[in-house]
């Protein structure tokens, strides 16, 4: 089981995970590879968020998919962090919205 090393990083894991819920609630998150690489080509995301221990291979794959665009591109949690927001386990979040990308890269 994951175990912050400090309350500091208890807390902000908790400010980023209530960003997302606020994000999941308003519908500005997308989830999972094939949504999100979807989306990259319309230009609809503003912060792609992979998790820590998302594979190498599914990584590599958005990382080339959006080096035309330009899109910011954050690593934090794991997989299962996802399970707070959106009720599935995923390890690719892409948020639509500027304000939330700002909230959330205060945090990350």
């Amino acid at each position: 089981m994951f175990a912050p090393s400090s309350k500091e990083e208890l807390d902000t894991n908790d400010k980023v995970i209530t960003l997302l819920q606020l994000a999941q609630k308003a519908g500005k998150l997308i989830c999972g590879f094939d949504s999100v690489s979807r989306s990259i080509h319309k230009g609809n995301i503003k912060l792609i968020i992979l998790s820590k221990d998302l594979s190498l291979h599914t990584r590599k794959k958005i990382v080339s998919l959006n080096q035309t665009l330009n899109i910011p591109i954050a690593v934090w949690g794991e997989k299962r962090f996802s399970l707070a927001f959106i009720h599935k386990e995923t390890g690719i979040i892409a948020v639509t919205d500027t304000n939330f990308k700002n909230g959330l890269l205060k945090h990350i």
